[in-house]
């Protein structure tokens, strides 16, 4: 998500550094102010905030009985069986045209290229550096 980030354009806006919005329900900016306040960077900020808005449906017990979790991974290297267990679970049956549209390079896909799939598993490394890893680590733990 972040080295996709710091290729797309449309991201890049200038940092400032966090306030607790002033709007209803805002009570988990509050419990994690001194964390958000010290982050550095809009990624930083995108990411956490990601994990924030994310973290209700992460932890519920009932997740699973209504969402699929689909690992990057797992639909990179053998996107067939992910899609198969996907149309399962909702009641559809799988067509191999289906694996066409996903081969295709997203719409928001700056470079337009197919990619091996073990090359766009690792490409972020080039992207980041120890220490940009380390960081957005640390927010994710």
């Amino acid at each position: 998500m972040i080295s996709s980030l710091k290729l797309h354009p449309n991201w890049s806006y200038p940092f400032k550094k966090f306030e607790i919005p002033d709007q209803p329900f805002n009570d988990i900016y509050k419990t994690h102010c001194d964390f958000l306040t010290a982050l550095e960077t809009v990624a930083e900020q995108l990411l956490a905030f990601w994990c924030l808005s994310n973290q209700e449906t992460r932890n519920m017990v009932e997740v699973e009985k209504s969402f699929q979790v689909i690992f990057y991974e797992n639909s990179v290297t053998n996107p067939e069986r992910e899609l198969k267990v996907l149309f399962e679970k909702w009641g559809i049956a799988f067509s191999p045209k289906y694996l066409n549209e996903i081969s295709n390079s997203s719409a928001s896909s700056i470079d337009n290229k197919k990619m091996n799939p073990k090359s766009q598993l690792f490409k972020w490394k080039k992207l980041l550096g120890s220490e940009e890893i380390n960081r957005y680590q640390s927010i994710l733990n």
